[in-house]
């Protein structure tokens, strides 16, 4: 017990180390359960996987999702459950990378920016809010 916890004050990248696992981890499983139910669907509809695969990308996820939350006893709430930790997912991932932007900033112009750190991250989510939207509208 001694030894991690020494370990922890040598080592402060594990809780990076831990992070990148969980995430490598995490999409591993997100692959076997999503190529299992695109399997079942196509040994359900009688069709080949490329049939039933039609669409390949990102919108992939929320077909196969669906169509396995679907199928499942207390769908509704699974279905709620999911597209929480989706949404919950894309928050976690632009807060850290905001964060890596923000620390890097500060790193390189601390005397500048230490004592406006409040008004340079609101300036900085706002152009991301500007460049976000205009992604998403005409």
């Amino acid at each position: 017990m001694v030894f991690f916890s020494t370990l922890y004050y040598y080592f402060p990248i594990r809780d990076a180390l831990v992070t990148s696992s969980v995430n490598c981890l995490t999409s591993f499983l997100s692959g076997f359960v999503i190529f299992t139910v695109l399997g079942y669907m196509a040994e359900m509809r009688k069709q080949n996987v490329d049939d039933v695969a039609k669409d390949a990308g990102p919108s992939l996820l929320f077909i196969i999702y669906a169509e396995a939350i679907a199928n499942m006893p207390a769908a509704t709430f699974f279905a709620i459950i999911f597209f929480l930790m989706i949404i919950m997912l894309g928050l976690d991932s632009t807060f850290a990378g905001l964060e890596g932007v923000i620390t890097a900033m500060l790193d390189e112009f601390p005397h500048v920016l230490a004592k406006r750190r409040e008004w340079f991250v609101l300036g900085l989510v706002c152009v991301c809010y500007l460049g976000a939207l205009s992604t998403l509208t005409y």
